[in-house]
């Protein structure tokens, strides 16, 4: 009998105990985004709307605590095309991205993040924006990248998010010279992820 109480008080004491955070939970995530893009104009010319972004990445995720975590990610990024009324030039934009990755869980469904690091920007432009030029040239650039969203786990190991992505280039594709343009973009995002943690691994 008193083998019986003790293992009846050894269970009580376990179920009553707090769950505990999952420090130290790590993750890989794949994620694909779309969205749209406004990049920077040529020095001449009036541009039109820009086109439809997308993008993919790869991530690993480490949760510091129960509620913050940080991490790395991996991405590629067409950032879309912007065309110029006057004489339909283009400048089409894309990049491979290196960034690093914090997140801040409000609650177990909804969290907040950041990224920041550096992009590779490929920018390949039709002519110089004006009527009369037509020569094409085709640039490579390192630029800061951030990244700021939201982002909501709708399962386990899916979350669903809203970012804005802004590249800090040249206000102004220079018609001499080989300037990255700047780029402001916004983004619905779509992340599953796998490891030792759940999607929102930070959950307590």
């Amino acid at each position: 009998l008193a083998a019986v109480a003790t293992a009846l008080i050894s269970a009580s004491a376990l179920a009553a105990a707090p769950q505990t955070s999952q420090m130290g939970a790590s993750n890989f995530n794949v994620s694909v985004k779309a969205g749209d893009s406004n990049v920077a104009a040529y020095d001449t010319g009036t541009k039109a709307k820009s086109s439809v972004a997308y993008g993919l990445g790869v991530g690993y995720d480490y949760a510091m605590n129960s509620q913050f975590g940080v991490g790395a990610e991996l991405s590629y990024m067409n950032w879309g095309h912007s065309v110029w009324t006057a004489n339909s030039n283009k400048v089409n934009v894309s990049s491979f991205n290196v960034m690093a990755t914090a997140q801040f869980n409000v609650n177990p469904q909804f969290d907040t993040f950041a990224k920041l690091g550096f992009a590779r920007v490929n920018t390949q432009s039709d002519g110089d924006g004006t009527a009369s030029t037509t020569t094409s040239k085709t640039t490579n650039q390192i630029k800061p990248l951030l990244t700021v969203g939201i982002g909501y786990t709708v399962m386990p190991n899916v979350n669903i998010s809203a970012e804005y992505d802004h590249i800090f280039g040249s206000s102004k594709v220079a018609t001499t010279g080989n300037n990255a343009p700047s780029i402001n973009a916004g983004f619905v995002s779509l992340t599953y992820s796998f490891g030792s943690g759940d999607n929102d691994l930070l959950q307590s």
